[in-house]
């Protein structure tokens, strides 16, 4: 069983504490009541693994969402936040003011352990509005004693902006997700003001996986340490990378975690992956979210020489959503992208499934591709995946000019669906 199950049961982890706060939302009281609980009875594992986990899925097609799902009535609520993802009709979470003051605690520690200090000039390229995680970040970093320059995402602040004030103002820490630090440095080197001169010595990434070879291209490309955070809208901030990097320690008197089987929902072995599966612990006063199924593939490692080494290692593997099918062919998202950013030569890319169903992969090389970069791209794709593509060479800065104005780099583009009238961004 993967989660930090303790053998005098779930009351000592919280849990009994979470099951009496979620008896408030009339939502989660049915899920109780058809899973066979009377309120007050003892709590034991097996009765809470009987508990049917919360997708975001069933809270959209609540008619009523706040009434039937939220605890808080409205005149203590201070600020209302706005569910992650990119797809599906978004949510907006009520907070009082004691979940704000536990997130910020929340962050504050996350930013605290990747490095931040009271030394720092801390910018934040997340985007600033109804998402929390932007002006989180910012307030919490400023708690730590740093300078912040609220930037927000390119559509707030352009991008070349952000490059000048990166220079212009000795920014030390830099903050957003990882595919828009590499399109800050993509357009930086376009405009002949690369990010390795300047002063950022720290890269706190979070929103979406950090696979190997993308932390490898921004260290090289902002010539900086990239230090990864964790969390989601319904719960906090609850997740970071110690100076060891081998996972994101979890705030475990903050939240529970476990790892279940995706089609048994059962919980899967240590060191198995599955999906996560968040309760949260603190910060529940207005949204009590009860064994949360977030869509993240992960596994659970236990263990370091950290001053954080009681707390477990969340290793993210992916979203079960990244990938699209070409020919009979998975192809995860993930995946492709430490494959392409492993080639040396590459950049930046992105690949097109098109309206016919055929693979283009569009690539940028730091000093211009050759054809021997072409030929490799096309080896690596039909030995690795089994698929032929076209492979189609760019000027640098191309890519980067062609996502500006989106809050994520489009490096996936699902022509497809486009065609159907579907999304067209896998």
């Amino acid at each position: 069983m993967d989660a930090v199950y303790r053998d005098d049961g779930p009351a000592a982890c919280g849990l009994e504490a979470a099951v009496e706060r979620a008896w408030r939302s009339p939502f989660l009281a049915r899920k109780l009541e058809a899973a066979g609980f009377r309120r007050g009875e003892p709590l034991t594992w097996q009765r809470w693994w009987s508990i049917p986990p919360t997708r975001k899925d069933e809270l959209r097609r609540l008619v009523r969402f706040e009434e039937e799902f939220c605890t808080a009535p409205r005149e203590r609520v201070v600020e209302f936040w706005r569910s992650g993802g990119v797809t599906g009709r978004p949510l907006f979470y009520p907070r009082t003011q004691a979940d704000v003051d536990v997130s910020l605690v929340a962050f504050a520690r996350s930013l605290a352990i990747a490095g931040v200090t009271r030394d720092d000039t801390f910018m934040c390229s997340l985007p600033i509005g109804t998402h929390p995680a932007g002006q989180l970040m910012i307030r919490a970093a400023e708690i730590l004693g740093a300078a912040g320059i609220w930037a927000g995402a390119g559509t707030q602040t352009p991008s070349i902006t952000q490059i000048e004030l990166i220079h212009d103002l000795g920014v030390t820490v830099w903050c957003g997700m990882a595919s828009f630090g590499l399109h800050l440095a993509h357009l930086a080197e376009a405009a002949g003001r690369p990010l390795t001169e300047t002063g950022v010595r720290r890269l706190v990434t979070t929103a979406e996986p950090l696979s190997r070879s993308k932390r490898a291209l921004l260290e090289a490309l902002w010539g900086a340490r990239v230090v990864d955070v964790f969390g989601m809208s319904e719960i906090t901030l609850f997740g970071a990378e110690c100076e060891r990097r081998r996972g994101l320690h979890v705030w475990t008197d903050h939240v529970f975690c476990e790892v279940i089987d995706p089609t048994s929902l059962a919980p899967v072995g240590p060191g198995e992956p599955g999906i996560l599966c968040v309760t949260a612990l603190k910060g529940a006063d207005a949204t009590p979210f009860l064994r949360w199924l977030s869509g993240d593939v992960v596994h659970l490692e236990h263990g370091c020489d950290c001053a954080e080494a009681d707390m477990p290692r969340l290793v993210h593997s992916g979203r079960t959503t990244d990938f699209f099918k070409v020919k009979g062919v998975n192809l995860n998202h993930g995946e492709l992208e430490d494959a392409l950013f492993a080639v040396p030569d590459i950049r930046d890319f992105r690949v097109i499934v098109t309206s016919s169903d055929r693979l283009r992969v569009e690539i940028e090389c730091a000093d211009g591709c050759g054809p021997s970069t072409s030929r490799a791209v096309d080896a690596l794709l039909s030995e690795r995946f089994g698929l032929r593509a076209s492979v189609e060479l760019l000027a640098r800065g191309t890519i980067a000019r062609a996502n500006e104005g989106h809050l994520k780099a489009r490096r996936f583009i699902d022509q497809r669906e486009t065609a159907s009238g579907g999304r067209g961004v896998a």
